[in-house]
C-alpha cells in the first residue's frame, strides 16, 4: 500500500462480530470513503495512530472494554478522538446519555432496521464534518452532543431526573425531563431544586441510605415506591437509581416508570386467584359429612380470610326461620357478645340483613347510619355487605360481611361474596335433603321393627279376643266373670289400637283408599271435634270454596285430623284458639326440589293451626320420632304425631310443621289432588247377626292357636272346616280331597308360601274360587303393598268373632268377582 493510499480519508469500523462487519461494509460500499475494519480496541488504536479516520463507527461492547472506556483512554493519552458514532445492542438510556456526553455524534441501536439506517446516518455525519471542517466540527460535536442529550432526555417516555445527593439529607432534583414533569403534574420551576421528598413523602431515612449505597454499584439500585402528584393523588413507580459523573459533578440518574396499572392488574389477578381458591375450598367442604352450622362457620372463616375483606374478620350467616318472617343467627365469626344478643333473631325488613332478605337483593352500607336499626353502645364505625342466600327464587338466609368504614367493594368482590352465598345455599339445600333422608331411614328402620312386632302381636290379640268372646258367650248374663272378660276385651282393643299406630307410623298399615272431599270429611267431623275441644277452646273452620278431593283411607284421615286437633287443644290449654283450613294449590318449585319423590301438580292442603304455647327448635326436630313426647307420664305414648306422619306418607303426601315458642304451631298436610270427583259415601249398614253357614272352608293359618280358634268358631257356625298350617300342607289336603272348597280363608304372610301364592295355585287347579285374606300386617313384599286390589276380600287382624263370621258370609254370598284371588 502506498503512502498516499494510507493517508486517504477512510471510515474505521470498530466491530468484533464478523457478520456485522461484512453486512455494514456492504451497506457503506456506495460512499466515497473506503471502509477499514478493526475487531478490537487495540486494532482501532493502531489504525488511528497510523492515520486518523474521518469517522469511526464504534461498537459499544468491545473485547476487554466498552466504547466509553475506549474513548476515555484516548482522551487520557491526550490524543484527539476521531468523530464517532456508537453502535450497540444495549438500549439502556443511561448508556445513551453517557456516550452522547462523551462526544458521540449519534447513537445507533442494533435492531432489525439498524443496517438500513446506517448509510443515512453516516452520510449525514460525514456531511456535517466536511461542511464545518475538523476544528469547527470538534466544537460543534460538543454542542450537538448536548442537544442530542437534551432531545433524548425529553423524548423519553419514562420519568428521568438527575438528583444531586446531599450529605446527610435527601437528594435535590437537579434536572427533570418532560415525562417526569407530566407524570407528577409539576412545572419545571416548581420541581427543579426541590427535595425528592416532594414526590416520595413516605421514604424512610434507612431506605435512603441503602438506596444511595446501591446506586454506587455497577448495577445501581432498583426498587418500587409510591410518588405523590401535585394534585395529591398517588402512583406506584419502579425506580432505577445509578450514580454517574456529569460535567465533573457526581449526580444520580433517576429513571422512574409508572407501574400503577401493572400493579393494579397484578393485584386483581392475585385477588381473582384467591377468590377462586376460597370458592374451591368451600365447594370441597360442601361434600363433607358435617353439621350445617359447622360447615357454614368454616366457609365463613375461609371467606373472611381474603385480605381485602373485613379487616376485623367479622361476619355472620342468618337462616330464614320456618315461618319466613325473621332471620335466625346460625353461624358467625368475630361478633361481640352485644351483637350476638341483638342479632339472635332479626325480623324481615329490619336492619340491613332483614332488608336483604325481604327484597332478595344485596344491600350495602359504608358506615353506621339510620338503616342500622340494631345498634349497641360503643359500636365501632364499620360498613356492611349483605348478600341474600337464595335457591330457586326463595331466600334461605343472608350472608353478612363487615367492612372497614368508608370502603367500597369492586364489582368482582361483590360477585365473589354472592358466589360464596350461592355455595352456602347449596350447603343448606344439601343439608336439608340429607336430614330428610336420614329421618326417612330412621323411620324405615323403626317401621320394619314395628311391622315385625305387629305381625305376631296381632295374631296373639286375635286369639285373645276370639277366646274371650267364646268364654263370654258361654257365661250366663248374671255371671260376674263377664265384667272381667269385658276388661280383657277392652285391654285387647287398646293393644290393637296401639299396634295399628305402630303400623301406621311405619307405613305398613293396610289401607282402603277412597276419593273423599276433605271439606265434607271435616264438616262431618265438626260435632265430634267440638266435643273433644270442650266449650272453652274456640275452633274455627275455613274451608276452600271448591271441593278438595284426595284419595285417602277414610278412617285414617279422620285419625290424622283428630290427632292434630287434640295436640292443638293441649297447646292452647292456657288460652288461644284453633283454626282448621283447607285449600287447593300448586306448591312452589322449592317444595318439590326438596322432595324429589313427590309428583308435581296440584295438592290439597289441610292446615291445623293454633295460637298456643308453640315448640322449641329442639322439640320441633323430634316430634315425629316414635315414643318421643313432652307430655307427663301416662298422658301420651309418643305415637300420635308419628302415626300422623306415617298415614300422610303412606297416602302419598307430605307434612310440614312451623312453630315457635309463645307464638303457636301450624301443621300443613299436602295430599295429591284426586283426578276424579269424590263419590257420595255409602251409608254404613248396621251390623247384622251372622247367619249360619253350611259351606266348606279351607282355613290356612301358621299360628296354631288361631288355627284352632278358627276351626272351633267356623265349625260352631255350621261350616265344614279343612285346616292347614301352611301353603304346601293345604295343597296336599286339597289334592287328596279332589274337589273344590267353597272358600279359601288364608293368612297373607306365611313362611315358605304366601297366602296369595296359595290362592293362585288353588285357582289354577280349580280347587278354590273365592278367597278371604287375613293379616295384621303387610310389608313391601305383600301383593297389594298396603292397599287391597279391587275384588280382593280382606279382614284385618285382630278381628272379632262376629266380624269374622259376618265377613265370611258376605264373601260367600257376593258375586264371584268380589272375592277372587288376584
Amino acid at each position: 500500500m502506498t503512502e498516499t493510499e494510507k493517508r486517504a480519508p477512510y471510515i474505521l469500523l470498530v466491530e468484533d462480530d464478523r457478520g456485522t462487519v461484512m453486512l455494514a461494509a456492504k451497506r457503506l460500499a456506495g460512499l466515497w470513503y473506503k471502509v477499514k475494519e478493526a475487531n478490537s480496541a487495540e486494532a482501532a488504536l493502531a489504525a488511528i495512530k497510523e492515520a486518523p479516520p474521518v469517522l469511526m463507527l464504534l461498537d459499544y461492547s468491545l473485547p476487554g472494554k466498552n466504547a466509553l472506556e475506549f474513548v476515555d483512554e484516548l482522551k487520557a493519552r491526550g490524543e484527539v478522538c476521531p468523530p464517532f458514532i456508537v453502535m450497540t445492542g444495549h438500549g439502556g438510556e443511561d448508556v445513551a446519555v453517557s456516550m452522547l456526553r462523551a462526544g458521540a455524534r449519534d447513537y445507533l441501536i442494533k435492531n432489525n432496521n439498524f443496517l438500513e439506517l446506517l448509510p443515512a446516518v453516516v452520510k449525514r455525519v460525514l456531511a456535517e464534518l466536511e461542511a464545518a471542517g475538523r476544528l469547527e466540527a470538534a466544537g460543534l460535536a460538543i454542542r450537538e452532543s448536548e442537544d442530542r442529550y437534551r432531545s433524548l432526555f425529553n423524548q423519553a417516555r419514562d420519568s428521568i431526573m438527575l438528583l444531586e445527593p446531599l450529605p446527610g439529607g435527601l437528594p435535590l432534583i437537579w434536572d427533570a425531563n418532560e415525562a417526569a414533569l407530566a407524570m407528577h403534574g409539576y412545572s419545571s420551576e416548581e420541581l427543579i431544586g426541590k427535595s425528592i421528598s416532594v414526590l416520595d413523602q413516605e421514604i424512610p431515612a434507612s431506605a435512603v441510605k441503602e438506596r444511595l449505597k446501591q446506586a454506587q454499584t455497577p448495577a445501581g439500585a432498583l426498587f418500587e415506591t409510591r410518588h405523590r402528584r401535585k394534585d395529591g393523588s398517588f402512583l406506584d413507580v419502579q425506580v432505577s437509581l445509578k450514580s454517574m459523573l456529569i460535567g465533573g459533578r457526581s449526580l444520580l440518574l433517576d429513571i422512574s416508570r409508572d407501574i400503577t396499572e401493572k400493579k393494579r392488574y397484578t393485584e386483581v389477578l392475585q385477588e381473582a386467584v384467591q377468590m377462586q381458591s376460597v370458592l374451591n375450598e368451600m365447594m370441597k367442604r360442601s361434600l363433607l359429612n358435617m353439621p350445617l352450622r359447622d360447615k357454614l362457620e368454616a366457609n365463613l372463616a375461609a371467606l373472611l380470610a381474603a385480605h381485602w375483606l373485613s379487616p376485623d374478620l367479622k361476619g355472620a350467616v342468618f337462616l330464614t326461620a320456618p315461618g319466613g318472617n325473621e332471620l335466625v343467627l346460625t353461624a358467625q365469626k368475630g361478633l361481640p357478645p352485644e351483637l350476638l344478643a341483638c342479632c339472635a333473631k332479626v325480623p324481615l325488613g329490619r336492619c340491613l340483613c332483614g332488608q336483604a332478605a325481604a327484597s332478595g337483593r344485596a344491600v350495602s352500607a359504608r358506615s353506621v347510619g339510620p338503616e342500622h336499626q340494631i345498634t349497641y353502645e360503643g359500636m365501632e364505625p364499620h360498613g356492611h355487605f349483605c348478600a341474600p342466600i337464595m335457591a330457586e327464587g326463595k331466600v334461605l338466609g343472608v350472608l353478612n360481611v363487615y367492612l372497614e368504614a368508608g370502603s367500597v367493594l369492586t364489582e368482582s368482590q361483590e360477585r365473589f361474596i354472592k358466589a360464596a352465598a350461592d355455595v352456602m345455599a347449596e350447603n343448606i339445600i344439601r343439608s336439608r335433603v340429607e336430614e330428610q333422608f336420614s329421618q326417612a331411614q330412621k323411620m324405615e328402620a323403626v317401621g320394619l321393627l314395628a311391622g315385625g312386632i305387629a305381625h305376631d302381636f296381632n295374631n296373639i290379640l286375635t286369639a285373645i279376643k276370639g277366646y274371650c268372646t267364646l268364654v263370654t258367650n258361654s257365661l250366663i248374663p248374671e255371671d260376674p266373670s263377664r265384667e272381667d272378660m269385658r276388661e280383657i276385651m277392652t285391654a285387647a282393643d287398646r293393644a290393637s289400637a296401639l299396634t295399628r299406630q305402630l303400623l301406621a307410623f311405619g307405613r305398613r298399615q293396610i289401607m282402603v283408599l277412597k276419593v273423599l272431599d276433605l271439606n265434607k270429611t271435616i264438616g262431618d267431623m265438626m260435632n265430634m271435634l267440638r266435643r273433644i275441644m270442650g266449650e272453652n277452646v274456640p275452633l274455627s273452620v275455613k274451608l276452600f270454596p271448591s271441593p278438595c278431593p284426595a284419595k285417602v283411607d277414610p278412617g285414617q284421615i279422620e285419625q290424622v285430623i283428630v290427632n292434630l286437633v287434640v295436640n292443638a287443644r293441649d297447646a292452647v290449654a292456657n288460652g288461644g284458639e284453633i283454626t282448621l283450613e283447607t285449600e287447593v294449590l300448586v306448591p312452589a318449585d322449592n317444595f318439590f326440589s326438596a322432595r324429589p319423590d313427590l309428583p308435581r301438580g296440584k295438592y290439597v292442603r289441610v292446615i291445623v293451626r293454633d295460637t298456643g304455647c308453640g315448640m322449641s327448635e329442639e322439640v320441633k326436630g323430634r316430634i315425629f320420632e316414635p315414643f318421643f313426647t313432652t307430655k307427663a307420664a301416662g298422658k301420651g305414648t309418643g305415637l300420635g304425631l308419628p302415626t300422623v306422619f306415617g298415614i300422610v306418607k303412606q297416602s302419598g303426601g307430605e307434612i310440614q310443621v312451623e312453630s315457635e315458642l309463645g307464638k303457636g304451631t301450624a301443621f300443613f298436610i299436602y295430599l295429591p289432588l284426586a283426578e276424579a270427583a269424590p263419590a257420595d259415601a255409602e251409608k254404613e249398614k248396621a251390623p247384622e247377626v251372622p247367619a249360619k253357614g253350611h259351606e266348606t272352608v279351607m282355613l290356612v293359618e301358621d299360628e296354631e292357636s288361631l288355627r284352632r280358634l278358627g276351626e272351633r268358631v267356623l265349625s260352631a257356625a255350621g261350616y265344614t272346616v279343612i285346616a292347614a298350617a301352611d301353603g304346601p300342607a293345604a295343597l296336599k289336603l286339597m289334592e287328596k280331597r279332589g274337589k273344590p272348597v267353597d272358600l279359601l280363608m288364608t293368612d297373607i304372610v306365611m313362611p315358605g308360601m304366601s297366602g296369595q301364592e296359595l290362592a293362585l295355585e288353588l285357582r289354577r287347579r280349580k280347587l278354590a274360587g273365592r278367597v278371604l285374606y287375613t293379616s295384621g300386617y303387610t310389608d313391601d313384599s305383600a301383593a297389594f303393598k298396603g292397599t287391597p286390589a279391587p275384588g280382593m276380600a280382606f279382614i284385618y287382624k285382630p278381628y272379632a268373632v262376629d266380624a269374622l263370621l259376618q265377613k265370611l258370609r258376605e264373601v260367600l254370598d257376593a258375586a264371584p268377582d268380589k272375592a277372587a284371588s288376584p
